[in-house]
């Protein structure tokens, strides 16, 4: 008989215990729960792709599109003005040989007074691999024996070629015939 038909009220409050979807806190943080994903997404988007334009911009300056693979670039002091071919850019004083079929002669010339070897790297049939400095920076020289004139004009052909690119091929910069002493 302890239950005879009275219940007593339990107090609610109005729009249950998560209050009112009309309420401004309930809002608020829905708001935040949406947009707050969304923009970490979109900055996270933004930076790789800075990172890859950043990439690709690096490598367009290592390797021009329409490179001036059909001369080479001498500094200043090594080339006199009053010579007819040359063409002035960015500081630099270029030397064509007028005709488009190659390296000039007279920068292929001055290229082994600019080298200066420092150790041999390896010996082979052919001749000698040595690791050089140019301009400052570290560079591979291949010295051939006299004896092998026409391995060393068959790989300077070779090299010449323009836009010759592969990804083994480092980089040629050019051809010189010198002696020792």
């Amino acid at each position: 008989f302890c239950n005879n038909g009275t219940f007593p009220q339990h107090l609610t409050r109005p729009g249950g215990a998560l209050g009112h979807p009309e309420d401004s806190t309930y809002v608020w943080k829905l708001t935040l729960a949406i947009i707050g994903p969304v923009m970490g997404l979109l900055i996270i988007i933004g930076v790789v792709v800075l990172i890859l334009l950043k990439r690709s911009h690096n490598k367009r300056l290592e390797h021009p599109p329409g490179g001036h693979s059909s001369y080479l670039a001498v500094p200043h002091d090594l080339v006199s003005s009053s010579h007819d071919n040359l063409k002035s850019q960015d500081g630099y004083l270029e030397l064509t040989s007028g005709s488009g079929s190659g390296l000039p002669l007279l920068i292929q010339r001055t290229l082994a007074k600019q080298i200066s070897l420092a150790e041999c790297i390896g010996k082979g049939r052919y001749g000698e691999v040595w690791r050089g400095i140019w301009h400052g920076e570290n560079i591979a020289v291949k010295i051939f024996f006299s004896r092998d004139e026409a391995s060393w004009s068959r790989e300077t052909e070779i090299y010449s070629t323009v836009l010759l690119r592969h990804e083994n091929i480092l980089g040629y910069i050019g051809s010189d015939m010198t002696s020792v002493n």
